[in-house]
């Protein structure tokens, strides 16, 4: 999701007939695996992405270490659930189109490139 997609939701959600009192969830599509961002972010920043995980730990592995580690523990729940999420009524009654995954997802490693938050 991208940033500006929040705040055009919210400047639609403020200003449209029908939005009054009205709750809307917005988000760019179907989730996404971290290792698909991953993927997406070296094929488009090449050594700039060189640090980007390429793999995915084991839920088996996950579930062990969190018998040992807290930092794991509230991960455990979500193993293998896919969240699923509508964003038709904000379409709908909003008239909001938010931009693709890839874009979102192009556009916020540049920005950390640029602003140099991302070390080699």
């Amino acid at each position: 999701m991208d940033v500006r997609d929040v705040a055009s939701a919210h400047i639609l959600a403020m200003t449209a007939s029908g939005a009054a009192g009205e709750r809307f969830l917005v988000s760019s599509g179907p989730v996404i695996a971290l290792k698909e961002i991953g993927g997406i972010l070296r094929e488009h920043f090449g050594d700039a992405a060189r640090r980007v995980p390429s793999r995915s730990i084991p839920d088996v592995v996950v579930r062990v270490a969190a018998l040992f580690g807290k930092e794991f523990r509230a991960i455990v729940p979500d193993l293998g659930y896919v969240k699923k999420v509508s964003n038709e009524k904000a379409r709908r009654v909003l008239g909001w189109e938010p931009r693709g995954s890839e874009e979102a997802i192009v556009a916020s490693g540049g920005s950390l490139i640029r602003k140099g938050l991302v070390k080699g």
